[in-house]
């Protein structure tokens, strides 16, 4: 019996292959590597050689005793090009080892990735793969922004045949992909005719001549010693086939996830309109965008572009939750051009290795964004090791955290291009706050999408508002009284320049807590639940702290015959399991603040509002979590616990309870659907001679520069 034949000219090939009608990796791609000894490839970057083996042929090309070259290019930035390609050798070693260390960092921190570059690694430590890169280096031409960008493969086999194919296909899953970009690659064969012999000779010398470090105008370098050690710390050689089962496996997965999630963005009309505003005001601007509208891809498209212009992008965020979610999204929107992200903050400190961070703003062609959240960023140790510059691009997500005392030196710092993101940008109280920002990021971008415009675009759900009217105990309206009188001192002693000093303010916020944390809030909360909670409802109910919610969590699971949850940065547990649980199965969610800026339940159909600062925007971003639109839902409801003295009008210190709740019921209700609902508030209040205009004017900043219950963020 005859043996199989496993030559290259067994498979039949076609003279070319194109997406849409071919599957290049199962018709071309793994039976060539299967039926090979050798295989050389030239690709972009460093980083993209992850995926120029073709896995799932790579046991049997193993077996074949099989041999891979790649040469690729290195992510450097201008300077350091100029010193490779002038010769400058005390530079050489140095920029080459920076960056491709940089890229292995990047591929074992990535889980995507990092299974695949242990294979790697064990491939370069059995002496199965080699690597070398290649650098542009033409004296009478400027190579700092050119870049060996070349793609040929050639497979040979036992035989001596050669298999030689060129064309647009890229090194990455999206490249070898069916579901992928629409590429396609030309074949030529060594067995063909003389024109085709000739183009497989022609590319098998330019290959050799370029691996040797003869093709005229480039420079060739081996792998630095310092970075092939680096790299081989995670070879595995005793475990090949359980990696290369793992790497195929795991690269599949990638790519599934990737073809499901990198679907193009189609921006918006006002997203489009507030891009153009940007980019012709000098690319620096506030987006003055409700919840919902799409802030985040909005500035991921003026990010996306960014990166194009080789710029180095920061984006700044006020928490832990928000540094996950806005890592996801860059996945999802930036995916296809595989920018490097490195994550500062919560558990993140890989900034704080030597060099990092310089490394990583530093000026170059490679796509490079720092996310990381504000705590770390305003520590004095991370913004000296950022090297700023026009080449830095800053993104602030709810950007008027910015303007706290705590947060304002991240405003000194010599950025570029800024862009600010908040549905709510001025802050409350605090006009010196506020021209800090405004001064670095500047005026709103137009247009201003506000709530209304949300509501009509269908971006969020329309709401019903019911507010629910609940009494201080005696006990509470003497502590009432007791501040505000130490209040009425303390403003007499002040000047009168606007700002409130610091004492004033800790008073101010300690009395508004006795409203925030009324006793009679918790049997509202039973009795509004007992009420009105239907089956199937999603309901989040917001309170002060964490007494507060356990209080009501205890007393809600006692008499209510409902699924309860609470959500705090504390809890023990993982977050988003509670929050896939209720959106799921239905419930209550109980949470303090960290819900307020950014996190998505869509679900959530109905609020329960028992406590809620002075600041406007923070009842703004409460409702704004509520009204997220989701199939089946159609409108929401918001109920409001409304605090008033029990002696209304006796005393004129406690109208400023009046005036501090009615600022929120009045926002409320003019955009409800029912907006009668505040026609007998309005009467109590013109009764009592109160101006509803005076109450819209209330605000007061409250910054808690932790998760949003006194728990501050780990600044590493």
């Amino acid at each position: 019996m005859s043996s199989i034949d496993t030559s290259l000219r067994s498979l039949g090939l076609a003279p070319c292959y194109r997406k849409g009608r071919d599957n290049i990796a199962v018709s071309f791609y793994v039976p060539c590597l299967e039926n090979s000894e050798t295989y050389d490839r030239a690709v972009g970057y460093f980083r993209s050689s992850i995926y120029a083996v073709g896995w799932a042929g790579l046991r049997k090309f193993l077996d074949n005793n099989g041999r891979l070259r790649v040469i690729c290019s290195p992510n450097l930035d201008t300077d350091d090009i100029l010193a490779l390609t002038r010769g400058y050798q005390n530079r050489e070693t140095e920029a080459l080892t920076s960056s491709l260390k940089l890229d292995i960092d990047y591929l074992t921190s990535s889980m995507e990735l990092r299974r695949p570059t242990e294979l790697l690694a064990t491939l370069v430590a059995l002496e199965r793969l080699d690597f070398r890169v290649v650098v542009i280096s033409d004296s009478k031409s400027d190579t700092r922004n050119r870049l060996f960008h070349d793609k040929v493969g050639i497979f040979r086999d036992q035989n001596g045949d050669s298999v030689v194919f060129k064309g647009s296909m890229n090194e990455t899953w999206n490249g070898l992909s069916s579901d992928g970009n629409l590429e396609s690659i030309d074949v030529y064969v060594s067995w063909g005719d003389d024109r085709e012999s000739f183009r497989v000779r022609e590319e098998d010398s330019f290959f050799e001549a370029l691996w040797d470090g003869f093709w005229p105008g480039t420079r060739v370098f081996e792998l630095p010693d310092a970075v092939r050690k680096d790299l081989l710390v995670h070879a595995r050689p005793g475990e090949i086939d359980a990696l290369i089962s793992a790497a195929s496996e795991q690269l599949r997965s990638s790519l599934t996830r990737s073809c499901q999630s990198h679907d193009e963005i189609i921006p918006l009309p006002h997203q489009v309109q507030a891009l153009e505003s940007w980019n012709t005001g000098g690319r620096r601007g506030v987006l003055h965008h409700a919840t919902g509208s799409g802030k985040t891809i909005t500035a991921l498209l003026a990010v996306q572009d960014a990166l194009r212009r080789h710029n180095v992008v920061v984006i700044l965020v006020p928490s832990r939750l928000l540094l996950q979610q806005w890592s996801a999204e860059i996945k999802r929107v930036l995916g296809p051009i595989e920018p490097s992200v490195l994550l500062c903050g919560d558990t993140n400190d890989d900034w704080k290795s030597p060099g990092r961070l310089g490394e990583w703003t530093r000026v170059g062609s490679r796509p490079r964004i720092v996310l990381a959240i504000n705590q770390t960023a305003s520590d004095p140790r991370f913004l000296g090791r950022v090297r700023f510059g026009e080449h830095v691009m800053v993104v602030a997500d709810e950007v008027h955290r910015l303007g706290s005392q705590r947060n304002r030196n991240i405003l000194n710092a010599n950025w570029g291009d800024r862009l600010g993101l908040s549905a709510t940008p001025d802050r409350a109280g605090d006009a010196e706050g506020t021209a800090a920002i405004r001064s670095v990021f500047g005026n709103d971008v137009e247009p201003i999408y506000g709530l209304a415009d949300a509501i009509n675009d269908n971006r969020l759900c329309r709401y019903f508002y019911r507010p629910e009217l609940v009494q201080l105990t005696n006990a509470e309206e003497e502590e009432w009284q007791s501040i505000s009188k130490y209040i009425a001192k303390l403003m007499g002693s002040t000047s009168s320049d606007g700002q409130w000093d610091e004492n004033v303010k800790r008073q101010l916020i300690k009395r508004a807590r006795i409203v925030k944390k009324a006793s009679g809030k918790i049997d509202l909360a039973a009795k509004v639940v007992r009420e009105e909670y239907v089956s199937g409802d999603r309901w989040l109910i917001y309170c002060e702290d964490l007494s507060q919610m356990n209080k009501i969590v205890d007393t809600l699971r006692q008499q209510c015959d409902c699924r309860v949850f609470s959500y705090h940065s504390a809890m023990k547990g993982d977050p988003t399991t509670t929050i896939s649980m209720f959106e799921n199965s239905g419930g209550i969610i109980v949470s303090i603040r960290c819900l307020d800026e950014g996190v998505d339940i869509p679900a959530a159909n109905k609020a329960l509002i028992l406590a809620s600062s002075q600041n406007p925007r923070e009842f703004i971003q409460r409702r704004g979590r509520v009204l997220r639109t989701a199939p089946g839902k159609s409108f929401a409801t918001i109920f409001d616990a409304i605090v008033v003295p029990q002696n209304l009008g006796q005393d004129s210190r406690t109208g400023a309870i009046i005036r501090a709740e009615m600022a929120r019921s009045v926002q409320f209700g003019q955009s409800s659907e029912n907006p009668v609902a505040i026609d007998i508030i309005r009467a109590r209040l013109l009764a009592e001679g109160i101006d509803i205009l005076d109450c819209q004017k209330i605000g007061l900043e409250e910054d808690d520069e932790g998760d949003g219950e006194g728990n501050e963020e780990n600044p590493n």
